[in-house]
């Protein structure tokens, strides 16, 4: 059964949502402009918010969905991680896609809301201040954007509450691995970007 939902688990976050959106909603590739990165924020930028909105929730939805999947089927909390962490490769290197997918932040959320949900609270909460406060501190070049600031601040707030209040090692253990992720996913598209100039 583990093995079904893992498998579940990566088609589901490889569903490229954030090019069939544009597709259906505004008749156009999201890999062919902006960023040309097919993820949630190259779709707020050119496709405008309600196409932007509705790749939120379908990205933070597919991971979040076999991780409950998961917990109420009573599976462990390595299954749990391993199924969440699945979802964000998939996302980030889609089967659908050629393996060339999005960023991967809003599927790695819907994992740690489930599997952390107090902490993911708060982190989110310092991370949007961060965010906000990120116009003030004039940061340059990747930190001077505020998403890019407040996720690097909100993980690893995240990362000091699951130590601090001595949640399981798996926990800390699939935070470690899904940030290794999402660094490597960022490096791969900054890249790309880099290469198209």
């Amino acid at each position: 059964m583990i093995i079904f939902l893992c498998v579940f688990s990566y088609l589901l976050g490889a569903i490229p949502f954030a090019y069939l959106v544009t597709r259906w909603l505004k008749g156009f590739d999201i890999r062919k402009v902006g960023s040309r990165n097919p993820g949630a924020a190259n779709v707020i930028t050119n496709a405008g918010k309600r196409a932007g909105a509705v790749v939120v929730i379908l990205d933070f939805g597919k991971s979040l969905l076999p991780v409950v999947i998961a917990r109420l089927l009573g599976f462990p909390l390595w299954a749990m991680s391993l199924v969440g962490i699945l979802a964000v490769i998939g996302h980030c290197w889609p089967v659908y896609m050629h393996f060339d997918g999005g960023e991967g932040m809003m599927t790695a959320m819907g994992v740690l809301v489930v599997l952390a949900p107090g902490e993911f609270g708060i982190a989110l909460a310092v991370a949007v201040c961060a965010g906000f406060f990120a116009r003030y501190l004039k940061f340059k070049g990747w930190f001077g954007s505020r998403i890019n600031l407040g996720s690097v601040v909100g993980f690893a707030v995240l990362f000091l509450l699951l130590i601090h209040w001595r949640k399981p090692v798996t926990l800390i253990i699939a935070l470690i691995i899904l940030t290794c992720l999402l660094i490597l996913r960022q490096l791969q598209v900054s890249r790309t970007h880099l290469e198209d100039f």
